[in-house]
């Protein structure tokens, strides 16, 4: 399998700095992976279910992400949130 995820380096030393669990991680990753096309985003708990998260363990990563600046997410009543992924690389001169 030939895919990869850009992941940004301010991402990297924020999630370090803070006491990032292994859920937060997951959930880092999975967002920059469905973020390549396109910032907002929806996770829904079937996503999260298959990533090993529960619903309530998504949440707290969510709310733990959003306060450490790394995305904002708007709950919505009865729908998945939509998440906005912040700092983003742009488009990347080819290596050609």
């Amino acid at each position: 399998m030939n895919r990869y995820v850009k992941f940004p380096e301010m991402w990297r030393l924020t999630l370090n700095a803070s006491s990032a669990t292994a859920a937060d991680w997951k959930l880092a990753v999975e967002l920059l992976n469905r973020a390549k096309f396109c910032p907002v985003v929806k996770l829904t708990n079937h996503a999260a279910g298959k990533l090993g998260l529960s619903t309530r363990t998504r949440l707290r990563s969510l709310n733990r992400l959003a306060a450490w600046g790394l995305i904002i997410f708007n709950s919505r009543q009865n729908a998945s949130p939509l998440i906005t992924v912040k700092w983003l690389a742009g488009r990347q001169p080819s290596d050609g």
